[in-house]
């Protein structure tokens, strides 16, 4: 993890003056945090976050329709969404990044579309949306298409 600002004088900055916390994480990463969370924090017997902080970061406090009707927001979580049971929840990254968590199924999702993100502060917008990201109906078709195949 390591933290982006933005300069003082930029368009970003006046958005907001808090800086991005960019992971860089594998699929295999991303699912296993995943499963952390799946497993209510505990990982191979050992407790490593606390099963009430977990609880409560993936309790939706906000509603939003910014990505779609039925989304929440939590701890840095998104809950619900994408047409699935109210328990699920997932984080988002830049670029088509997503860890869905679905404990209905004893599921996790780990899905990567573009690897880096260009933390190039003179990258501008409009490069940045020239590169390829997977929006959240293309994501809410796929985890239809793949729980359908689970249920067979």
């Amino acid at each position: 993890m390591y933290y982006l600002r933005s300069a003082d004088n930029s368009e970003a900055f006046a958005k907001s003056l808090y800086p991005a916390y960019h992971f860089r994480l594998t699929a295999g990463d991303m699912a296993r945090f995943g499963y952390l969370f799946l497993r209510h924090g505990n990982w191979d017997g050992v407790q490593i976050i606390p099963a009430e902080w977990v609880t409560q970061s993936t309790t939706s406090y906000s509603e939003t329709t910014g990505y779609g009707e039925g989304f929440g927001y939590g701890y840095l979580w998104w809950v619900r969404g994408y047409g699935l049971d109210p328990g699920a929840f997932s984080a988002r990254g830049a670029l088509g990044k997503y860890i869905i968590v679905i404990p209905e199924r004893e599921l996790v999702v780990a899905f990567v579309n573009h690897t880096e993100f260009p933390d190039d502060p003179a990258t501008s917008t409009h490069e940045v949306k020239k590169l390829p990201d997977v929006p959240v109906p293309v994501i809410s078709k796929l985890l239809a298409q793949l729980l359908a195949c689970q249920s067979r």
